[in-house]
């Protein structure tokens, strides 16, 4: 009970849209994007239907939360430019240095 009191604590941070599959104590299962979190419950736009569903929280045994492809594009492109940009460690530099002079000996 409290890790759901606690997540629906992280819900409210998150902006309306975000995709989330819930997984019910019953064993439902309900894909939506999130329209509103509640003191009591999660308003969801079901994928299936379309339809508004109000999800009380006393029923919910997980949540889980889909990350933006997005956002995950863009992190792995800015850390692919940060790598490619950064010089090489002094290491791999003596170690270059030390390559290049062995073969002129």
């Amino acid at each position: 009970m409290f890790s759901i009191l606690f997540l629906s604590g992280n819900l409210y941070a998150k902006k309306k849209g975000a995709k989330l599959v819930i997984q019910k104590t019953d064993g439902q299962k309900i894909k939506g994007e999130l329209i509103a979190v509640k003191k009591d419950s999660l308003l969801l736009l079901e994928q299936e239907s379309g339809a508004d569903v109000s999800v009380d929280i006393r029923n919910i045994e997980m949540v889980k939360i889909k990350k933006s492809k997005t956002l995950l594009g863009a992190s792995l492109g800015f850390l692919a430019g940060v790598g490619v940009a950064r010089p090489p460690p002094p290491q791999a530099q003596l170690r270059i240095a030390a390559e290049e002079r062995s073969e002129y000996i």
